[in-house]
């Protein structure tokens, strides 16, 4: 059933409603149990081989399977790129092309129960489908919503997806600018399941012809865990919640703290926009920047993850190049549990029982590593 406008309003002052009478997860305590991850990886791929090949080029995305093995998607090598747990690389799956099997932009990766998705944005189909060895199985066109196509999609260990869909912009003022979007749930197949409602998207820069997010603009974040689908506008630490079968749930609250832009939010983020960027691109964006008005405000968070045990992980944003980012651990029914530290610049993608897996961005010069780190639960 797609849901109307007044439904979707309806849903969203629910979710504040229920938020509201769950105030004792709301703002809670700081005294949370402080866990670790380790500074120094237990597995570190970058540099180059034996051979002189580069064993990274661009990664957009990276995975652990059951086995052990890590799986990469690189887009400057046009590949699945798959290594042991030593960090050997095995084998390379895909090259450039338009083929099945083959890739012209990986945008990213999702493992979701059994398969890898590879995103391929030039592609008629999202996501090109592919078993834990390598083998292409299928590919995957999700179902359109209200004329609506996913921009942001997560997924779960049970093979749901939850997507954000584009936001409409031809009413937007020239400049930096937000609107709302429909954001829902999508079956195995990819076939519509649940609307969730329309929540703000993406702060965008709107200029003739066409947008992009706006430098430092809030970016919605997503994440479903076998139980709740999780909705993060960045606008304060809360987001929002909803059970699987598109029922509102409790709101996830924590403590807000000054998100004022400072010139090294500033920095960082220009930091962040030209590493891995070849020249020309470079120059290109550093005069878009001359003619940026920052917003005034950062985003509250920029990362949501799910852990393998169905707990959600929120990443306050980063402040200056080289720092370390706080992140939020809820528990499974929205109460904080825990606090953590990790470097601001791993990007995370997983997190197990006792390690997390990021890819990295050295502070010097912008390259990249895809890292294993030892996580330790405390009390």
């Amino acid at each position: 059933m797609i849901t109307t406008a007044r439904h979707r309003r309806y849903m969203f002052g629910a979710a504040l409603l229920l938020s509201a009478c769950n105030s004792s997860a709301d703002n809670a305590s700081t005294d949370l149990a402080m866990w670790t991850v380790n500074a120094t990886p237990s597995l570190d791929i970058s540099g180059n081989d034996s051979a002189g090949d580069p064993r990274i080029g661009i990664a957009e995305g990276v995975a652990r399977l059951a086995n052990g093995e890590l799986v990469i998607a690189d887009r400057g090598l046009t590949s699945l790129r798959f290594f042991s747990s030593n960090g050997e690389l095995l084998r390379t799956v895909g090259r450039e092309g338009e083929g099945p099997g083959e890739f012209r932009y990986i945008a990213g990766l999702l493992q979701c129960s059994d398969s890898l998705f590879v995103h391929d944005i030039t592609r008629g189909d999202p996501y090109q489908v592919f078993a834990f060895d390598g083998s292409l199985a299928r590919s995957l066109t999700f179902e359109y919503v209200q004329e609506n196509t996913p921009y942001r999609t997560a997924c779960n260990r049970d093979g749901l997806f939850l997507h954000m869909g584009w936001e409409r912009h031809e009413t937007m003022a020239l400049g930096r600018a937000r609107g709302t979007t429909l954001y829902w749930l999508a079956d195995a197949n990819g076939k519509h399941r649940a609307s969730l409602g329309e929540f703000p998207g993406s702060e965008r820069l709107v200029v003739k012809g066409g947008t992009g997010p706006h430098p430092l603009g809030r970016e919605p974040v997503l994440a479903l865990s076998r139980q709740r689908a999780y909705i993060g506008t960045a606008d304060s630490f809360a987001v929002l919640s909803f059970a699987t079968d598109g029922t509102p749930a409790a709101m996830l609250r924590y403590l807000d703290t000054d998100l004022r832009t400072t010139p090294d939010d500033i920095e960082r983020f220009k930091f962040l926009d030209t590493a891995g960027q070849n020249t020309a691109m470079q120059q290109s964006l550093v005069r878009m920047w001359a003619g940026v008005e920052y917003p005034p405000t950062i985003p509250a968070y920029d990362q949501m993850i799910v852990d393998a045990r169905d707990q959600l992980w929120v990443r306050r944003t980063p402040r200056r190049i080289g720092g370390d980012a706080e992140w939020i651990v809820f528990a499974a029914d929205g109460t904080p549990l825990a606090r953590t530290t990790m470097s601001g610049e791993l990007r995370v993608y997983e997190i197990g029982d006792d390690y997390v897996l990021g890819i990295a961005v050295d502070p010097s010069d912008g390259t990249q590593s895809v890292r294993l780190h030892e996580l330790v639960r405390g009390r």
